[in-house]
């Protein structure tokens, strides 16, 4: 599988292997995160984004420099004050096709990772205010999965049902 592909036209190969322990981590010690900023340039005041975050302790911060050595993308930062690393990937379109070769492999995470990819490929969402809401619903619905401590959306225009997981 090939996660992503630069404009030189050379690309990472991911074996299925690597992409099921990748995914298996990304269910244990990992998150899907919808972020919703303000975007004063935007049409709309508002963007939304996709990052895909591992965590680990500082200990064991080889796990995510090995990922990281696979994958190729991202950037890996260390919290000695939480003895925590993380590794967060922010580039949508290298999430897009990683989410994509892992989907068949996560398990926990399936919900977020699906409404992910909805979001992800609304390409207009940042022109066209249907699909910017359409987009916003579902950045909503995904941080409803997660547990946000310190900030919340609090202009919410949308009102969203929440699902169970798979």
């Amino acid at each position: 599988m090939y996660v992503w592909d630069n404009t030189v036209g050379s690309s990472r190969r991911v074996n299925p292997t690597t992409l099921a322990y990748i995914a298996g981590f990304l269910d244990g010690d990992g998150c899907i995160k919808a972020r919703i900023d303000k975007q004063p340039n935007n049409k709309f005041g508002w963007r939304t984004r996709i990052a895909v975050s591992f965590t680990q302790h500082t200990r064991n911060r080889h796990v995510l420099d090995w990922i990281y050595k696979q994958l190729g993308n991202g950037s890996i930062a260390d919290y000695p004050s939480k003895n925590l690393s993380e590794y967060v990937i922010t580039d949508s379109k290298f999430v897009e096709r990683l989410l994509k070769g892992l989907r068949p492999f996560v398990v926990n995470k399936f919900k977020q990772l699906d409404l992910a990819l909805q979001l992800l490929t609304l390409k207009d969402r940042f022109k066209d205010e249907d699909s910017f809401k359409k987009g916003l619903a579902l950045a909503l619905q995904i941080r409803g999965f997660n547990h946000y401590h310190k900030k919340h959306f609090s202009n919410n225009p949308v009102t969203t049902d929440m699902e169970g997981t798979r």
